[in-house]
């Protein structure tokens, strides 16, 4: 035989667990928003794995095999590779707020072999300010109302020469 009972809720319950389910909604949502997203981009490297790279010694194959290939390579002057990592960490919508950078240059002498190895974190970040000047160039200032009439006056001059042949 099976015996069953019925709880009955009365309002003053009702309202607690109301109350208690709206909390924890809450607590949830707020979790989520005050917890930080943290972002990883680049090139991470393991520092036992840099230690591996030794200068005068290692080869541009080498470096390639231990480190794998870099995010950049200089453009000009000597031969320099750059691995660079960042974490960011973004709280809600505010501005993202970079927390840790690496950046190692491995520099090559004109046989392929490490010349030199440079490593730099954070506190060699410089903040720049961009400026809000702009260029000026020559030509028409256009409406939108000109764009539209001059796109109007385009297409019906292809359709003209369309018809014309």
């Amino acid at each position: 035989m099976i015996v069953t009972s019925r709880i009955k809720l009365t309002s003053r319950t009702k309202r607690a667990v109301g109350i208690l389910l709206f909390t924890s909604l809450v607590l949830v949502a707020t979790n989520c928003t005050l917890s930080p997203r943290i972002s990883s981009r680049g090139n991470s490297l393991d520092p036992n794995r840099v230690e591996q790279i030794k200068v005068g010694v290692s080869n541009r194959e080498q470096v390639i095999q231990v480190l794998g290939s870099p995010s950049s390579r200089a453009l000009f002057g000597k031969e320099s590779w750059y691995y660079v990592a960042e974490r960011q960490e973004v709280l809600a919508f505010f501005a993202p707020e970079v927390k840790d950078r690496n950046v190692i240059i491995i520099q090559f002498d004109n046989t392929g072999t490490v010349e030199a190895i440079d490593k730099f974190g954070l506190e060699k970040a410089a903040n720049i300010i961009p400026v809000n000047r702009k260029t000026p160039t020559v030509g028409k200032e256009m409406t939108v109302i000109d764009q539209i009439v001059g796109n109007f006056n385009r297409f019906r001059n292809k359709s003209a020469e369309k018809a014309k042949k």
